[in-house]
C-alpha cells in the first residue's frame, strides 16, 4: 500500500514516520519473505517479483538508479544471493535495489532510555514491533529503530546510516509498504502507521491498536499440496479397507465352500453362488412358499438345468449342527416312491412340515393328495375332531400296532403340519417326543377342513430323482405349478 506524499525542495526532503507490524507465520524460521517500508514514484509497480524481491524489483530492473526506491526491509530469511533459503532475522536500508546498503541483525536497547547493548527481536515471532524510520534532509542521515510494541522508541538507533535521499527521491513520491512470499509464506500486518514530511509523526495510540492472532495449526503447505496429500492419505485408507475385506471374506467364503469328510459319499452342499444364480438372486418371483423357519424359492441349477426347489433359512433360525448332519445323511439314502432323492441343502435348517406329512403318509398308508377331493392331512384333522384319530391309521395294518404309538405318530404330524408355523415343534422336540421324554402338546385350532386356509397344498413337482424338495404326490405329475403351495408349506 502505497500513499501519496511530497515535499517542496529536494535539497530539504526531511521526513518521519513510525509504524507497528506484526509478522506470522507457521513456524520460527520457516516464514517468507518479509516485508518493507517503501518510497516510491508511482503506486503500481508492474512486473515486480515476489521472494526476496519483496514486491519492489526484478530480475531485469534490481539494483538500476531509474528505479527511485528507498526501502526498510524487515526481512525474515536470508538476504538476497545469500546460498539457500533459510532463517533470516534482517533489517536493511535498501537503494534501488534488494542488496542493502546498510543492515543489521534485528535488535533493539532493552532500556529505551540509555546507550547499552542491543537484544535480540524476532521479527516473525508473531508479536507486534514498532518501528520508527527517520531522515533529516539536512545532515543527510537516515536513522532506523525499532523495539517491542509498548516500549518507549530507544535513545539509540539499530541502524544509523548516511545518504543522500535527493539522488533518490522526487518531488512527489508515494510513501507505504510492500510484502511478498514465495514457496514460504507469512502474514503481514500493519497494525498502525504515521508519517509526516514536517517534523516528527505524530504518536500512535497503541491501545486502540487491533492485535493479530496467529491461526491454531496453520500449516507451510499450499492447498494444492495439501489436497493432494489429503486425497493419496483417502485412496490408501480406502485400499486398506477393501484389502481387509477381501481377505476376510476370501477366508469365510473357502471355509463355506469347503467339502467335509462325511459329504464325499452322500448329497453335497452347493455353492452358494450357483443357489443364487439358479433362483435369480432368490428373487421374490420366484418364491414358491413359505415354511416354518425359511422361504422356498423355484430354481434352476446353472451347471446341470435341473429343476430345484431351493430352501433359504432364515438368520434366527437355530438347530445344531450334529442333529442337521444325521438328517441329511439320513434323507440322502431314503428311497421311496413319493419322495425324489435329496441332491443337496441353500443351511443347517430342515422342513418340519414335510416331515410331518412324511409321518402322516406312513401312519395312513396314503398319499399326500389322491385325489382333489381327498387332502390327507384334511381326513386326519377330521378323525381327530371327531374323537377318533385312531382310524386314521393305515387299516391294511390291522391294527396290530400298539395304540398309544399310532396316536403319538398321528398327533406328531399333525403337530408338525400345523398351519401355523410357529405351533411347529422343532426337531429336538420331536425327537424328546418319540423318545416319551416330552408329552405331546393338545392339539387345536388346525383350523376347518373346507376353508382354503387349512388345505396344506404341496409342491407338485417332476419326477426326476435329482429335484430337491419334501414330500410330493406320486410320479404321475410331471410339471412344477407356479402357484402349488401356500403359507402354509
Amino acid at each position: 500500500m502505497l500513499n501519496r506524499s511530497s515535499s517542496s525542495s529536494r535539497n530539504d526532503s526531511s521526513f518521519s514516520t513510525t509504524f507497528v507490524f506484526q509478522i506470522i507465520s507457521p513456524s520460527k524460521g520457516e516464514g517468507g519473505f518479509g516485508l518493507a517500508f517503501t518510497l516510491s514514484p508511482s503506486d503500481r509497480l508492474p512486473g515486480a517479483a515476489a521472494g526476496h524481491y519483496l514486491g519492489l524489483f526484478n530480475s531485469a530492473n534490481n539494483g538500476q538508479s531509474s528505479n527511485n526506491i528507498f526501502a526498510v526491509e524487515f526481512d525474515t530469511v536470508n538476504g538476497f544471493n545469500e546460498g539457500t533459503d533459510s532463517e533470516g532475522n534482517y533489517v536493511g536500508i535498501n537503494i534501488n535495489s534488494v542488496k542493502s546498503e546498510a543492515g543489521k541483525p534485528a535488535s533493539y536497547i532493552g532500556d529505551a532510555n540509555r546507550l547499552g547493548s542491543f537484544e535480540e527481536l524476532l521479527l516473525d515471532s508473531g508479536k507486534p514491533i514498532q518501528a520508527w524510520i527517520e531522515y533529516d534532509g539536512v545532515t543527510k542521515l537516515i536513522n532506523v529503530t525499532i523495539a517491542p510494541m509498548g516500549q518507549d522508541k530507544p535513545v539509540q538507533p539499530l541502524i544509523p546510516f548516511q545518504y543522500d535521499l535527493s539522488k533518490v527521491v522526487k518531488a512527489d513520491m508515494y510513501a507505504g509498504f510492500s510484502a511478498s512470499t514465495g514457496e514460504k509464506a507469512s502474514s503481514h500486518y500493519i497494525l498502525g502507521w504515521s508519517f509526516s514530511t514536517k517534523g516528527a509523526a505524530p504518536p500512535l495510540n497503541l491501545a486502540r491498536l487491533p492485535i493479530a492472532v496467529p491461526e491454531k495449526n496453520s500449516s507451510s503447505f499450499r492447498p494444492s499440496v495439501i489436497a493432494i496429500i489429503a486425497s493419496l492419505c483417502g485412496v490408501t485408507i480406502l485400499l486398506f479397507v477393501i484389502l481387509f475385506f477381501l481377505t476376510v471374506y476370501r477366508r469365510k467364503w473357502q471355509h463355506f465352500e469347503a467339502l467335509e469328510d462325511w459329504e464325499l459319499d452322500s448329497p453335497h452342499r452347493f455353492r452358494y453362488q450357483d443357489l443364487h444364480t439358479a433362483t435369480k438372486g432368490f428373487k421374490k418371483s420366484e418364491i414358491i412358499g413359505v415354511g416354518g423357519f425359511g422361504t422356498v424359492y423355484r430354481g434352476r441349477l446353472p451347471t446341470s438345468a435341473i429343476e430345484v426347489a431351493v430352501k433359504k433359512i432364515n438368520h434366527n433360525s437355530i438347530q445344531g449342527l450334529r442333529e442337521f448332519t444325521a438328517e441329511i445323511e439320513s434323507l440322502g439314502c431314503l428311497r421311496h416312491k413319493n419322495l425324489v432323492n435329496l441332491q443337496g441343502w441353500a443351511s443347517t435348517g430342515s422342513d418340519v412340515y414335510a416331515y410331518g406329512i412324511l409321518l402322516l403318509e406312513v401312519a395312513c398308508g396314503r398319499k399326500p393328495v389322491e385325489t382333489s377331493d381327498f387332502i390327507l392331512i384334511d381326513s386326519v384333522i377330521e378323525h381327530h375332531r371327531t374323537g377318533g384319530i385312531i382310524d386314521a391309521a393305515d387299516p391294511k395294518l390291522n391294527s396290530a400296532f400298539v395304540v398309544e404309538e399310532m396316536e403319538l405318530v398321528l398327533g406328531l404330524g399333525l403337530l408338525c403340519s400345523h398351519r401355523k408355523r410357529n405351533a411347529r415343534p422343532t426337531m429336538r422336540q420331536v425327537t424328546r417326543y418319540l423318545n416319551w421324554e416330552a408329552q405331546l402338546p393338545v392339539i387345536d385350532d388346525l383350523g376347518s377342513p373346507d376353508s382354503p386356509s387349512s388345505r396344506q397344498k404341496f409342491m407338485e413337482v417332476s419326477g426326476s430323482s435329482n429335484m430337491i424338495t419334501g414330500s410330493y404326490p406320486s410320479s404321475s405329475i410331471h410339471y412344477m405349478s407356479t402357484s402349488s403351495i401356500d403359507a402354509g408349506r
